[in-house]
């Protein structure tokens, strides 16, 4: 097969649904804030706009990176335009098969940009705006096509994630030297966290004393992104982030099986190369996706079927079906270091050191070492 075997164009018309918002802030300013993140382009970034929130919106995810992208953006290549296209059609099949909606990305919402002129360096593969909606791809990612995909493929997969932003009507305050001290404690019970988070729900609550109290105003805050979450334990403190690695673990284990399928449309000379991203969270995710199965084979008819409900969380933003099986397979202990791992490899390591404690325990046979790009 060759590259007109790879799916058309996708329609213009797309679907892309409403973000969710959560948060005590008054429902006009929600509303109006959810309607400007689906109206919001990447040429819109550069411009200035006296409206507050937009202004709000473009201090969240650090948008200073973004505003110059429009000026450094490079013309996509026909195959190009038909490997987006692919990664599109082939995340639209994922989702119809777990029972979700489908909703198209198009390719205009994929933006190629020159590595040198980014004003960051381009360190990252790529990177994606939920609010935006749309990925940036530096352009020393476009030599091989299944590279090229791979990474497309990746930053999809979180844009057509789970999406949501916490709202919140803040009252500026003076916090005492004592009250900081009993902020700066670590939250005790991570799962009961988690479902603050599913709810809205601010966790940790301290002691109330007299505060000044300064003018209302209003702070957007990421509040879910596929699998992530994200917990303030009081208002002024700073977010803390949950499943972060594992996210990243799942889109990465997807962008592996997508690389396989690309390789079969391509060239015979396309280069193919295995290994991808983030590959000690991905040992985490296949170590919980065969102990979940070898202690629930009753359960469950394969490791695939485990890795299905980690994938439909991530669409949905439904955490507590997962949560609760790493939990009941694993332990409390084991669950923490893999709620708290993030996109480092030491942060992974000691999740993965976990799960081979406990399944030693439980006497959990075949823990994979290598990180599985399924059928």
């Amino acid at each position: 097969m060759g590259m007109e075997d790879l799916q058309p164009p996708l329609p213009s018309k797309e679907k892309i649904p409403a973000i969710t918002i959560v948060g005590n802030a008054p429902e006009d300013i929600k509303k109006n804030i959810r309607v400007k993140s689906l109206e919001r382009k990447i040429s819109d970034i550069p411009h200035e706009t006296g409206d507050k929130d937009d202004q709000m919106l473009e201090r969240i995810d650090g948008d200073d990176s973004y505003k110059h992208m429009e000026t450094i953006k490079i013309e996509k290549t026909p195959q190009e335009i038909k490997i987006i296209n692919e990664a599109a059609s082939e995340l639209n099949q994922i989702r119809s098969r777990l029972g979700i909606e489908p909703f198209d990305i198009s390719a205009d919402n994929v933006v190629l940009f020159d590595s040198k002129r980014y004003k960051e360096g381009a360190g990252a593969a790529g990177f994606s705006s939920i609010k935006e909606n749309f990925m940036a791809i530096p352009s020393k990612r476009r030599n091989n096509p299944i590279d090229f995909g791979g990474v497309v493929f990746h930053e999809m997969t979180h844009m057509k994630g789970f999406k949501a932003l916490r709202v919140d009507k803040i009252d500026k305050v003076e916090i005492t030297d004592e009250e900081k001290e009993t902020l700066d404690e670590p939250a005790k019970n991570i799962f009961r966290t988690i479902r603050d988070i599913l709810c809205g729900i601010k966790s940790n609550k301290t002691k109330e004393k007299p505060k000044k109290e300064f003018r209302p105003d209003i702070k957007i805050n990421f509040h879910r992104s596929g699998l992530s979450a994200y917990a303030a334990e009081r208002k002024w403190k700073q977010e803390r982030g949950f499943f972060t690695g594992l996210e990243e673990a799942v889109a990465a284990t997807m962008e592996g099986n997508f690389r396989k399928k690309l390789l079969d449309k391509l060239p015979p000379e396309s280069i193919f190369d295995e290994e991808t991203s983030y590959s000690e969270q991905r040992k985490v995710l296949n170590a919980l996706t065969s102990g979940i199965y070898e202690k629930n084979k009753d359960k469950f008819k394969s490791t695939d079927e485990v890795l299905d409900i980690f994938i439909k969380s991530h669409f949905t933003g439904k955490l507590l079906p997962f949560c609760r099986l790493i939990k009941n397979t694993f332990g409390q202990e084991a669950f923490e270091k893999v709620a708290t791992m993030s996109g480092l490899t030491r942060s992974a390591t000691e999740a993965l050191d976990s799960l081979k404690i406990a399944m030693a325990k439980e006497k959990i046979e075949n823990i994979a070492e290598k990180p599985a790009l399924a059928a």
